[in-house]
């Protein structure tokens, strides 16, 4: 994709001084912010897990907010959306053809909108790499340690007794 990333910010090749930026560990943010008034209980359970996630500490409430709310927003109208899509797939049209319900359109759009939210504010695995969002994951650190270290033990083969003369 033009102007993104395809390698991590750490192999790079900087052939200008003073280019390379370490990655930045960010820690969860330590309180949910309320949602915005009036979305339903998928858009609020959306919220509450974006905020409780280590991505979360990189994001600047007060520089992002209006950009957090228009995502929360849209998926919000996205369950709703689909909830009434889900009830008439098929409506008739002006000649009482059947057609497909237009609301597919806008959840099209929708998806579209939240997709790139995501994207901007690192919710996917991708996107945190294009990012350079990091953090510290000390329990899969230890038990990939753990699976080397299994890995590297020689096998002792239990060995036959001397039985002595027979």
């Amino acid at each position: 994709m033009a102007g993104k990333r395809q390698k991590p910010p750490s192999e790079l090749v900087y052939r200008r001084d003073g280019r390379v930026k370490a990655l930045v560990p960010v820690a969860p943010a330590t309180v949910v912010p309320t949602p915005p008034e009036g979305v339903g209980e998928h858009a609020i359970s959306v919220w509450s897990a974006f905020w409780t996630s280590r991505v979360s500490g990189a994001v600047d409430l007060e520089a992002d907010g209006e950009a957090l709310h228009h995502w929360i927003l849209s998926v919000d109208e996205r369950e709703k959306l689909r909830a009434a899509t889900v009830r008439a797939p098929l409506v008739k049209g002006s000649h009482e053809q059947l057609m497909l319900n237009p609301l597919f359109r806008r959840l099209r759009d929708l998806n579209r909108e939240i997709a790139r939210a995501e994207e901007h504010f690192g919710m996917t695995p991708l996107a945190r790499l294009r990012l350079g969002v990091t953090y510290l994951q000390e329990q899969a650190a230890k038990e990939d340690l753990e699976a080397r270290r299994e890995r590297r033990r020689p096998h002792v083969m239990p060995t036959v007794r001397d039985r002595g003369p027979a």
